[in-house]
This record gives structure tokens, C-alpha cells and sequence, in this order.
């Protein structure tokens, strides 16, 4: 990046001028916003020297000097490189390192989901949830996705379909799989997860199965599929395809 400051004086005016170029993607935009600032602050710093001392233009330079080193500054602190301040892994709590999804719900806390279960951090510690020998939490430990809907409530995408954590009861229960629809044993994998607000519907995209719509009772309310995996055999054959 190239920058040249030109300071001087112009019918008995102090002006301040410069002009900037860069190939680096995002600091034209940045430098975009700081010429407005610097031009708006420029714009308080031209003084008439008329019968003015000396003394009093001399501190007026001096505030006009401080907008221009304020400019480089905000610049120079954009082109500063991102550093991560922590990095966490099962020795911090993590369920696993294999991280898939990540979602920040509207209460504050962080849900991570890995290959091996579902994690919620409250800022100081990680709460671990995955299926136990004991107790089948969610339809899978694979978890693939995270959404929150309208109600707050966190939706689960997974490897053999969808379970649903429910703030008000705290409970976790089975929303949509295969093997409860009667359609097969495993899947399916949801790939991502979308709520439409206008509509008040919740769109899951599953991996070779296509799209699953389900209400805001969490009912499901349609699903489409590819025209060859109806063909194959996993869905019913009524169901309309893309």
C-alpha cells in the first residue's frame, strides 16, 4: 500500500491532503471509510492565518497533525493480522476434535457439534452431551448441524436425522430419522438447517435424501427428493421430486 501526505499552506490556509493506493482485498473499503473521516475532520482544521497569532495557529496545526496520525493509525490497524486469544480440544472439554457445527443461541451460550457429541459452553466450561450405553440422548453422536429456531429451541442435524434440545422443558427428543419414518434402518445425514420466519417452517437438507419441511409444531409438513432415490427405493414413491 502507498500513501503520500501532503502538508502546506494555500491562500492563508493550512490545508492537509493525500492520496492512497492498495492491491490488498479488503483495505480499499477500510481506507474508503476513513477518507470520509479524515476529509470531515480535514474540513475543521483550515484555519484563515489572517490577523490570527501565532501561537493560536501553531495549536491549530498541531490538531490538525493529530487527525492526520489518528487516519494511519485506524489504518495500520486493519492491516494487522487475526490471532486467535484460545484454542480449545478435548484436553479443554471439548466431546471431540472433529468440530462440525458451531452456534451461538440467543441466550449467550456456544453449542459445538463434533463427530462424538454435542458440546454447550457457558464462557467457562464445556457441558458434554452424547449417547451413552445408559442413555440415548439424541438419534446420533455425529452431529452435522445447529439452528435455533423462533421458540428458541435448538435443532439438531445428524448423521441418522434430527433431534431437538427444548429450552422451557430441557429435555432432548427425536424429531424426524429413517428408522422412525419406517423408510430404513440408517439415516438421514442433515447436511444444514434453515427456518424460514415469513413462513414459519423449519427446511432440513439431508445428503442423498433431499429436503425435509417440517412446521413450527414441529410436525412434518413435506419433503422433496431427487427423482433417483425414489426410483431406488429409500422414499415413497408419492412423494414430489426436484
Amino acid at each position: 500500500m502507498k500513501i503520500k501526505l501532503k502538508v502546506g499552506f494555500q491562500k492563508n490556509l493550512y490545508t492537509c491532503t493525500y492520496e492512497f493506493s492498495s492491491n490488498k482485498p479488503g483495505i480499499k473499503s477500510w481506507l474508503n471509510i476513513n477518507y470520509s473521516i479524515f476529509t470531515t475532520l480535514k474540513s475543521y482544521f483550515k484555519y484563515s492565518i489572517g490577523t490570527k497569532s501565532i501561537s493560536g495557529f501553531m495549536s491549530k496545526k498541531v490538531y490538525a497533525i493529530l487527525a492526520c496520525l489518528l487516519f494511519f493509525l485506524c489504518l495500520s490497524a486493519q492491516e494487522s493480522d487475526l490471532e486467535f486469544s484460545q484454542n480449545y480440544t478435548i484436553s479443554n472439554g471439548l466431546a471431540h476434535n472433529g468440530v462440525t457445527a458451531i452456534l451461538e443461541d440467543s441466550r449467550g451460550y456456544i453449542w459445538v457439534g463434533t463427530f462424538e457429541g454435542l458440546n454447550r459452553y457457558d464462557g467457562y466450561e464445556f457441558k458434554t452431551i452424547k449417547n451413552t450405553l445408559s442413555d440415548a440422548v439424541f438419534v446420533s453422536n455425529r452431529i452435522r448441524s445447529l439452528k435455533e429456531d423462533t421458540k428458541g429451541n435448538i435443532w439438531i442435524g445428524t448423521d441418522e436425522g434430527i433431534s431437538l434440545y427444548n429450552y422451557d422443558l430441557e429435555e432432548f427428543s427425536d424429531i424426524y430419522s429413517n428408522q422412525l419414518a419406517k423408510k430404513g434402518i440408517k439415516g438421514p445425514v442433515v447436511r444444514d438447517i434453515t427456518i424460514n420466519k415469513n413462513q414459519g417452517t423449519i427446511l432440513c437438507a439431508t445428503e442423498k435424501y433431499g429436503i425435509l419441511i417440517f412446521n413450527d409444531d414441529y410436525t412434518l409438513k413435506d419433503e422433496y427428493s431427487p427423482l433417483p432415490f425414489i426410483k431406488m427405493g429409500p422414499l415413497n414413491s408419492t412423494v414430489p421430486y426436484l
